[in-house]
């Protein structure tokens, strides 16, 4: 017998030895850019970093490197910075360095996590700068150092509230 999961992203397949199997049709869409490089779900729990730098001096175009960051799960949101890397899940999010596009760095060692958060909320939106970055949880914008080696005690760390009104009828 075969048939599709509810949502449509899951074949399940069983045969007569009651053998079941399911199979994944579609990964969500998970993406995000800065300046000439993008990070994209690769996998259910592995997130990649594309960068397309550009050529070498005598124009010939470089090969573009590839960095896989392993993930604890599935995540739910991604977000690219300067030279990190944002992902998580419900409340959770994962800070990584990947390095500025370009800059050189040893392929076989992995992405270094360099912070780890739990929002008060559920985060619908997530953004990362070269030192900063900026969650949006159910109407509210934690604002923290993507490091946490440079703010170990929080004391930089802030909550601006964000207040949703519909527009008045004229």
């Amino acid at each position: 017998q075969i048939d599709w999961a509810l949502e449509g992203q899951v074949l399940a397949v069983s045969a007569n030895d009651g053998v079941a199997r399911a199979f994944l049709a579609a990964l969500p869409r998970l993406a995000d850019a800065d300046g000439a490089r993008c990070v994209f779900l690769s996998s259910l729990t592995e997130v990649s970093v594309l960068d397309l730098h550009p050529g070498s001096a005598v124009g010939e175009p470089e090969p573009a490197e590839t960095i896989a960051v392993r993930l604890e799960c599935e995540p739910s949101f991604v977000a690219l910075g300067e030279a990190h890397v944002a992902a998580g899940a419900n409340n959770q999010a994962w800070f990584f360095r990947v390095g500025r596009a370009g800059e050189a760095r040893d392929a076989r060692r992995p992405p270094p996590l360099v912070n780890r958060r739990e929002y008060l909320g559920v985060v619908d939106a997530i953004a990362v700068s070269a030192s900063y970055a900026i969650a949006l949880c159910e109407g509210r914008a934690f604002v923290h150092a993507v490091e946490a080696a440079d703010d170990p005690d929080e004391a930089r760390e802030f909550k601006v509230c964000l207040l949703y009104t519909s527009p008045s009828p004229r």
